[in-house]
């Protein structure tokens, strides 16, 4: 791999990831060690915060100034509103511009079909999720591979291929159902209320008169046996 001499600097590596995954976060930073060695890259999480620091300001300050962003994918960092209303969302404005790489980490199972960054390839092979293969250190060798070819890119210098379309938190609209719009009550003159009848055999409508004529309605059947009846025979 090319050495960070013509950037001057390492490339800053920002994880996001739910604290529940952070035992996982820490078995892939092993699996970097060549690109830490080398001062390929120089990483960062919110667990670097020190006593007395805001760390909403430091995840500001490194997001803003990462060159890497790794989304460790799971169930819980899809449940998390901090991450989705803030992480993620500056992280694929950043990747749009082409200030940043965002690579996506499937490490445990999840649908993330329609998540905002699903256009994105993703790692292990296949989007298989870490934890799912049967060797798991097959799993984060991979990982490793794809995270190395993309700081290798930038290092050099080369373009990172961005999504055709801009990455958005915000669904399009082909995913979001349409609310079906309530039928008209058709009427006659006079403010009637008229019934359609669908005809099965011909396959057209045939008009009708809703019936409001209270006379002509079934007669409601009345119970055989009254209510002191029954106390009555519960009572004996």
């Amino acid at each position: 791999m090319p050495s960070p001499t013509a950037r001057q600097k390492p490339l800053n590596l920002f994880y996001s990831y739910a604290h529940k995954d952070e035992t996982l976060r820490n078995i892939l930073a092993k699996y970097l060690w060549s690109l830490r060695q080398e001062g390929v890259i120089k990483e960062w999480h919110d667990r670097d915060i020190r006593a007395g620091e805001k760390w909403d300001d430091k995840i500001d300050e490194h997001l803003e100034s990462a060159d890497i962003i790794l989304l460790l994918i799971s169930v819980d960092f899809m449940n998390s509103g901090y991450i989705w209303g803030k992480e993620l969302t500056r992280a694929l404005e950043r990747h749009n511009t082409g200030e940043a790489s965002v690579i996506p980490i499937i490490v445990r199972p999840v649908d993330w079909t329609f998540a905002p960054f699903a256009s994105l390839q993703a790692l292990p092979k296949d989007g298989k999720a870490v934890v799912l293969w049967r060797n798991k250190e097959v799993a984060w060798v991979d990982v490793a591979k794809g995270i190395k070819e993309v700081a290798a890119a930038l290092v050099a210098g080369l373009p990172i291929e961005r999504a055709a379309a801009p990455l958005s938190i915000m669904p399009s609209r082909s995913v979001i159902p349409a609310r079906p719009s309530p039928k008209p009550v058709a009427r006659r003159s006079g403010g009637q209320l008229r019934r359609t009848i669908y005809d099965a055999q011909n396959g057209e409508n045939l008009p009708g008169t809703a019936v409001s004529d209270s006379s002509q309605r079934r007669p409601e059947r009345k119970s055989r046996t009254s209510w002191p009846s029954i106390l009555h025979r519960s009572t004996c």
